[in-house]
């Protein structure tokens, strides 16, 4: 029983772990295709080699073969780029090609030989992948201890990952060399934690592996009962899943286990259910198995004849596996079924071929202990090696430290000297700078106060017009209405006049232009509800007239600055947008304001006939320099571009805490102005 539900787990255990992670209906010229324009875009290195990477792989799920010229591209740029991780990972893969080629010791060298790369990375996910993949080499050279060795290890690592289906088939393979170590409990414990993680992933194969793997430990402990509910559990989940092989495994096991339990009519029915899945499959570890059981249960009811043919359907296909371990049982089975058939020369002859398989099987298990014993030998002869060159740079580095004693006394006293000087001249430096980084900030004060006085001046006295032109040729132009509109009450023949028609439309106009050049020259919109909407109020009134379009459009959350710094950004966009209007002849303006969270930024474009910037500004250029200084003086940067096809100014302030201060004593002089 042991030896069969071994095969059994054996199985199981790698095909959970050298399936491919993905399937893939592309061919090998699709992945070419995918992967060679974006290798020739990507110019950042890590994205560059984790493009090799995944380009090896998605090869290797295709054609193993196809994929190692691939490899070698990849693991060459990888070492050009000196990228531990694409070092690590293409030898990896070249442990890979070698499993596929069935060259487990080829593949064992590969896996150790990856370690220190994402070892100096600290990149404990792909070490849980290379301790995982050693440990199954080791397990299929039959080194079970080591085996479980590199199982802990991986499982040490990909504990401290996201990585729980990874570490769930690493319990399972860790529990399957502790049974084989006749550890029972604790491989129990370990199927459990495998259990644990697979039904929270909801990961049903790697379930159904766990549920098998530990019936067949409930057959080591002789709890049948228990056996067969794993195994009917595994069974069920397995009818769930469409197209599932493991299926037949399932099947197969529970005729083992039956045919234990002297249940040959079960035995024989499961088997039967199990025979055309696997031929289906042509598994012929497991075809070997099932015929192996049929044969025995053959041979316990006496049915010679049906164990001699099921014998030598056992022995071809461990043949074919070149499994002599498994050759030599069903040549035992055979010896056994001749000579209930009377036929004693064959069973002789049966026997014998069985004895010299248990002979070649026991050289090559002493063949097995013998390289174990001496890869433990190399092993402590390399640590031994190790040792003795760390103590002779143990003594190497004292005699450097007694040597370097002496000149690290006299380094010292130097490097203090040197670094005392060093100190005193960044000081002395240092307050160089700071002095003249105080004396150009109080520069800047002063030219800023200056400006915003001028302004602040400039805006009372906008605000003194603003209000005698509301109050007092507003308020006189507005009586001279009344007074006009009574006379054509009183007459009732003027309104019919033209003239007098005329002389009431041209006091409205009159009354309504004072009214508007008093809202621009201080807009009360711009003191309550801030440099946004007083801009928006500004461009509305040019598409009212319907001679201009001027589109307004605002970026951000806007805010409210300093009364200076508004009044100064709102005067400087309504100059724009005049000069567009009288010298470009535009018939489109955008206007852009954009609020961020360090930045103010403000641009206006237009579609006119543009000016030659260079020419103006040594000819008549007083109104772009007036518009930098004033810009300057609030720290703000001006740039201008023009052409025949209009003009485009880009205004930007990096916003500080002077800025964002409000100020309202410019705006004293508003109330009136309604």
């Amino acid at each position: 029983m042991v030896t069969a539900f071994r095969n059994q787990k054996i199985s199981f255990f790698i095909f959970s772990l050298f399936i491919s992670l993905a399937s893939f209906s592309q061919t090998v010229q699709d992945i070419h295709n995918k992967y060679r324009p974006q290798l020739d875009t990507v110019r950042n290195d890590s994205a560059r080699i984790k493009k090799w990477v995944w380009y090896v792989y998605e090869m290797m799920e295709v054609n193993v073969d196809s994929s190692v010229p691939v490899l070698e591209r990849a693991e060459a740029e990888s070492r050009r780029l000196n990228s531990h991780y694409g070092i690590g990972k293409t030898i990896s893969y070249r442990g890979q090609v070698a499993i596929a080629k069935n060259d487990i010791q080829t593949a064992l060298d590969r896996y150790i030989t990856a370690i220190p790369f994402f070892e100096a990375i600290g990149d404990n996910l792909e070490l849980g992948y290379q301790y995982n993949n050693i440990g199954i080499c080791f397990y299929y050279q039959g080194m079970i201890e080591q085996a479980a060795e590199n199982f802990l290890k991986a499982a040490t690592h990909l504990e401290k990952t996201k990585d729980t289906s990874t570490l769930s088939v690493v319990y399972n393979g860790l529990a399957v060399t502790l049974e084989r170590l006749k550890q029972f409990q604790k491989a129990i414990t370990w199927y459990g934690k495998a259990e644990q993680i697979s039904i929270a992933q909801k990961d049903t194969i790697n379930l159904i592996s766990v549920l098998v793997n530990r019936s067949m430990v409930y057959g080591e402990l002789d709890k049948w009962d228990s056996a067969f509910s794993e195994l009917h559990l595994a069974l069920a989940m397995s009818n769930k899943i469409r197209g599932n092989p493991r299926k037949a495994t399932i099947l197969l096991n529970l005729g083992i286990t039956h045919s234990f339990t002297r249940n040959f009519d079960s035995s024989q029915y499961y088997f039967r259910l199990a025979e055309p899945l696997l031929i289906n499959s042509h598994d012929a570890n497991d075809l070997a198995s099932l015929y192996r059981g049929m044969a025995k249960d053959a041979i316990f009811t006496k049915s010679y004849a049906l164990a001699r043919d099921k014998s030598l359907l056992s022995i071809r296909y461990a043949e074919e596996l070149g499994d002599p371990d498994a050759a030599g049982t069903a040549y035992g089975i055979l010896s056994e079924a001749y000579e209930g058939l009377g036929l004693y020369k064959q069973s002789l002859e049966a026997y014998k071929k069985r004895t010299e398989l248990a002979d070649s099987v026991l050289n090559q298990k002493n063949t097995s202990q013998v390289n174990t014993l001496e890869t433990k030998y190399r092993t402590a002869q390399k640590e031994k090696e190790i040792t003795e060159k760390k103590l002779a740079l143990e003594k190497q580095k004292v005699a450097l430290r007694k040597k370097d004693f002496f000149l690290l006394i006299s380094s010292c006293v130097l490097v203090l000297l040197v670094s005392a000087a060093f100190y005193v001249w960044r000081y002395l430096r240092q307050k160089q700078n700071l002095q003249q980084q105080q004396l150009s900030m109080l520069q800047k004060e002063y030219e800023l106060q200056a400006t915003q006085a001028m302004m602040e001046g400039e805006e009372k006295e906008r605000a003194r017009i603003a209000r005698n032109l509301h109050d007092g040729a507003g308020s006189l132009l507005s009586a001279a209405r009344l007074y006009i509109g009574s006379l054509g009450k009183l007459l009732h023949a003027l309104p019919e006049i033209p003239a007098y028609r005329d002389t009431v439309s041209l006091l409205e106009d009159a009354s309504a232009e004072i009214r508007e050049t008093a809202h621009n020259l201080m807009p009360r919109i711009l003191h309550e509800e801030g440099l946004n909407a007083a801009v928006e109020a500004f461009c509305s009134k040019f598409n009212k007239q319907g001679q201009l379009t001027v589109a307004f459009q605002s970026y951000g959350e806007a805010i409210r600055f300093n009364r200076h710094f508004e009044l100064m950004v709102y005067r400087t966009i309504q100059e724009l947008i005049n000069n567009s209007v009288k010298h470009a002849d535009a018939s489109e303006i955008i206007v852009q304001l954009s609020f961020d969270k360090d930045l103010f930024s403000l641009t206006v474009e237009d579609d006119g006939k543009g000016f030659n910037i260079d020419i103006i500004s040594k000819t008549n250029g007083m109104g772009i320099s007036n518009l930098q200084e004033r810009m300057q003086a609030f720290n703000g940067n001006t740039d201008i571009q023009s052409s025949g096809e209009g003009t485009v100014v880009y205004i930007s302030f990096e916003l500080n805490p002077m800025l964002r201060e409000r100020n309202e004593s410019v705006a004293a002089g508003l109330a009136s102005t309604k």
